[in-house]
């Protein structure tokens, strides 16, 4: 009996782990089939997990000023280890281009895939890019 009653116990422990890793899609919230540029202004800038986030002021084609925040699809810790992020990869006041996917609601909200820096530097937010081995890549 007390051989079951482990072997329920350790097998219900091993189910609950496994679910630790798993994560929510980005399909329902994002247009996945379409990417978009934002150009704006730095407000903000979090690199928090699970996604780091910017907030940027963007001028809209009527004249408006607006917010976009751009989430990382990469967690922080993947973005300081292998993408080179740091606190201070991004400043308010920084002018930056963001590309990424929309999201459904309004492209007030973007999941981001790479951010250009006001010095050219391209910087990876994209989680599958940065698990790639640096050098040339066969697209």
């Amino acid at each position: 009996m007390k051989s079951v009653t482990l072997r329920t116990l350790t097998a219900s422990i091993l189910l609950a782990a496994s679910g630790v890793h798993a994560h929510h899609s980005h399909g329902p919230f994002y247009h996945l089939d379409e990417v978009v540029e934002v150009t704006g202004t730095v407000k903000l800038f979090r690199l928090i997990n699970p996604h780091p986030e910017i907030v940027l002021e963007v001028m809209g084609a009527d004249g408006e000023s607006t917010e976009v925040i751009v989430y990382a699809q990469a967690y922080a810790g993947q973005m300081r280890e292998m993408g080179g992020w740091t606190n201070d990869s991004v400043k308010p006041g920084d002018t930056v281009t963001a590309m990424g996917h929309p999201g459904r609601g309004s492209v007030t909200s973007v999941m981001g895939q790479t951010l250009t820096t006001p010095s050219g530097q391209v910087l990876n937010m994209k989680f599958s890019d940065l698990l790639k081995p640096p050098g040339p890549r066969d697209e």
